[in-house]
C-alpha cells in the first residue's frame, strides 16, 4: 500500500515533485518551489517508520566558492555510490559524496556536455551509468 509522505508543519507546502529516485546512495528528487520556476535537485530525508519527511533541501557542490546546485533538472537516478542527473539542456551530471567534507556534502561533476545525441533517460547502477538517447541507442 502506498501512503503519502507527511511533511513537518510548513515544510514542503510549496514544493512540487517532478521526479524522485531512491537507492543505497539516498533519496533524491527534482523539485520546484513556489516563486522559483526552476527544477532543482534536492536530497530528501525521510523517516521510514512514520513516513515523515524530515529534510528536503538543494544538493550543493562543496567544491569552489559559488555554492552551486543543479537547476533545470529533468530526471534523476540513484545507484549504489552515486546519483545521475539529466538536465533539460541535455547535460548529464554525477553526484557523489565528497570524502573530504563528510557524508552530507556532495561533489557535482558534469560528465556529458549535451553536444552529442539527445539523451532521454539515465540509469545509475552500482559503479556505472547507462544513458538512453532519443533514437533508442544506449550509451555508457
Amino acid at each position: 500500500q502506498l501512503l503519502p509522505f507527511i511533511a513537518k508543519q510548513g515544510q514542503l507546502d510549496s514544493d512540487r515533485f517532478h521526479d524522485i529516485a531512491h537507492g543505497v546512495f539516498g533519496t533524491f528528487a527534482i523539485v520546484s518551489r513556489r516563486g522559483n520556476p526552476g527544477r532543482t535537485l534536492m536530497r530528501v530525508v525521510h523517516d521510514l517508520a512514520s513516513g515523515a519527511v524530515t529534510q528536503c533541501g538543494p544538493v550543493k557542490d562543496v567544491r569552489g566558492d559559488d555554492d552551486r546546485s543543479l537547476s533545470d533538472c529533468k530526471q534523476v537516478s540513484v545507484g549504489r555510490k552515486f546519483a545521475a542527473v539529466l538536465t533539460h539542456d541535455n547535460k548529464v551530471y554525477v553526484v557523489q559524496k565528497d570524502p573530504q567534507f563528510g557524508t552530507a556534502h556532495y561533489a557535482l561533476t558534469e560528465i556529458y556536455d549535451g553536444r552529442g545525441p539527445e539523451i532521454t533517460k539515465v540509469s545509475a547502477g552500482q559503479h556505472h551509468l547507462i544513458a538512453l538517447d532519443k533514437h533508442g541507442r544506449l550509451w555508457g
